[in-house]
């Protein structure tokens, strides 16, 4: 599993801040009695979190393992605090956080409570000594302590979100329970299931999955800038550089593009926009959209076909995406993987995109393309069977627009042109002809077939997969042939069909081996390509082996040569679950050679 969590999880410690008369109490109370106390515990300030926390985190710390899990799964602390204390007229306040505080909250959420309405709960409250403020006192007051505290957050590896009053306490109470159930395992739980519901693969008949990341790869634009840009039309420059949207703010923090990151880009959100609003500014984000017209163009292409599917995983905002593929009418043709809201279920961090392409090849068994465009993808990309665009040994560069500069030579990374159509044939021809596949097979798995019948059945077998599948990989050639009505015509054979080397492995005729030293180094100077062939393949072993042997005995040039056509490739006719291996009568070579009264 790419994400590793780290042996040492703090405790959920939530802390509700806000400066006083913003509703603390009111609140905390609230929730104790709606989210009842089974999962929650409530204090009613940050010095009795100890009762939580008994000699605070580094108390944690010296727990054992086993003691910290029990410790986690017994409640989420719920503690209201301080952050600044502020007399009108004084130029700024005193802070009354504390190191340990930080070290001990995992989620803080500040009530943004309207400066009127404090001001009037001041007047309002007899029970209290509270001297008079201004309403514009309060507004320093409450932006400071909320730029301070988020800033603190993001140092501290913190999780903050700003609530309104028309938040309060329905949205609090939707935020806990997430806060709650919400970690690293729970995210990648959640969205390795988007990914096994999709149809294709539920289907059975997929082969290929191609994964597509979404800015800047399906289109030139930013979704997400172009989001900030709809709810904030005119950004603040951050220190007289360049405007920041909120979310890059985030991720040029300490907590850079980690799990935490893209969980605070969620928080941003959902404190900026309530569910119609967030759906709405997706849609207006969706119509101002200019998709690549070529990756359009494949994946109607992929849409068409039943073994090979596309999914966009995208660490941007997932409604966007799926407004943007509804309007091109693939939306229940290509799924989307991505968040953006809590009502998602996840985040898509580098780490998950990686998970995700890890799980399409080894749970399904899938042959995994991915498209990616920037250092967020290199994980996807470096786990892919092909990646474009990587600097890794079986990737290529796929220029979009097609008329700019590649960023590498194509002698470090070779271009591909997206619709060149042996590129699409690659993609979107299922090679093996199912009902060539069962006649071809039959005569091998018929007990009664022996000698040279079966013999030419493997040789029929050996032909059909040689022409089906070595021109693509290994390329083809023109050749002059004499044509029969006596001239020169043009033929076609294998690229550098000369120099190719097949190593027959036991049954086989050409070159005889029956151990990884037999191909010594004459056979495989100068040669193009090398193929081995096995008629039939039990657990591996021996094509494993020789094809160690092979690197050893060309010193290396092989595997160049292999490099340059995508490593190696594996081709066969049949795929048995069935792990029976034949004795005697049943050896396939013994079946092939009359035999079968050996053992």
């Amino acid at each position: 599993m790419a994400q590793n969590l780290s042996s040492l999880v703090k405790p959920k410690v939530v802390g509700i801040y806000g400066i006083p008369r913003a509703g603390k109490t009111t609140l905390l109370n609230q929730l104790r009695m709606t989210l009842g106390e089974d999962d929650f515990m409530y204090f009613g300030g940050s010095d009795e979190i100890g009762k939580l926390v008994h000699g605070g985190i580094t108390w944690f710390k010296k727990l054992d393992d086993r003691d910290r899990q029990d410790f986690r799964e017994l409640a989420v602390g719920v503690a209201t605090g301080h952050l600044i204390f502020w007399n009108e007229g004084e130029d700024s306040g005193s802070a009354v956080h504390t190191q340990s505080e930080l070290d001990t909250y995992t989620h803080i959420i500040y009530l943004d409570t309207p400066p009127e309405e404090i001001v009037k709960r001041r007047l309002n409250d007899s029970g209290r000594d509270r001297s008079h403020v201004s309403k514009s006192h309060v507004q320093c007051w409450v932006e400071a302590e909320k730029r301070v505290l988020r800033d603190l957050c993001y140092r501290n590896n913190i999780l903050f979100c700003a609530v309104s009053p028309s938040m309060i306490p329905k949205n609090v109470e939707r935020l806990l329970s997430d806060f709650n159930e919400h970690d690293e395992q729970h995210n990648l739980f959640d969205a390795l299931s988007v990914l096994d519901s999709i149809p294709a693969i539920q289907s059975g008949t997929l082969k290929v999955m191609i994964v597509l990341d979404a800015n800047r790869t399906l289109t030139s634009q930013d979704t997400g800038a172009l989001f900030w840009k709809k709810i904030i039309p005119r950004l603040e420059y951050a220190n007289g550089g360049r405007p920041k949207t909120p979310a890059q703010v985030v991720f040029e923090s300490p907590l850079a593009y980690t799990y935490n990151a893209f969980r605070e880009v969620t928080l941003l959100h959902e404190e900026r926009l309530h569910d119609h609003e967030y759906d709405s500014v997706c849609k207006a984000v969706a119509l101002s959209v200019t998709m690549d017209e070529e990756f359009m163009t494949l994946l109607r292409r992929i849409a068409e076909q039943k073994h090979v599917a596309a999914v966009v995983v995208t660490c941007g905002m997932a409604q966007i995406w799926k407004y943007v593929l509804e309007l091109e009418g693939l939306l229940d043709k290509v799924t989307v993987i991505g968040g953006g809201r809590i009502s998602d279920g996840f985040v898509v961090a580098p780490e998950l995109k990686e998970a995700l392409v890890d799980h399409l090849k080894n749970q399904h068994h899938l042959g995994v393309l991915a498209f990616g465009d920037s250092p967020l993808d290199l994980k996807m990309l470096s786990r892919a069977d092909k990646a474009f665009v990587n600097d890794g040994l079986k990737a290529k560069q796929c220029l979009r627009p097609n008329h700019v500069s590649p960023r590498l030579t194509t002698a470090i990374l070779p271009e591909l042109k997206l619709l060149d159509p042996h590129f699409v044939d690659s993609l979107l021809v299922d090679k093996l002809n199912p009902g060539a596949v069962k006649i071809l097979m039959t005569p091998m798995r018929d007990m009664s077939v022996q000698g040279p019948r079966l013999s030419k059945a493997h040789r029929d077998v050996g032909w059909y997969l040689a022409a089906t599948f070595l021109p693509e990989l290994i390329g083809v050639e023109d050749i002059a042939i004499p044509h029969v009505q006596g001239h020169m015509a043009t033929g076609h054979q294998l690229w550098g069909e000369d120099k190719i080397l097949i190593v027959a492995l036991m049954r086989a005729l050409f070159v005889h081996a029956s151990q990884p030293t037999d191909p010594q180094h004459d056979p495989l100077n100068d040669r193009f390509a090398t193929i081995l062939v096995d008629s039939v393949v039990n657990s591996g072993r021996t094509i494993l082996d020789f094809d160690m042997q092979a690197e050893c005995v060309s010193g290396g040039i092989l595997t160049a040569t292999l490099a340059e056509y995508t490593n190696l490739q594996f081709i066969t006719l049949r795929i048995s679950e069935n792990k029976y291996k034949g004795t005697g009568a049943t050896d396939t070579g013994n079946r092939l050679f009359n035999t079968l009264h050996l053992p």
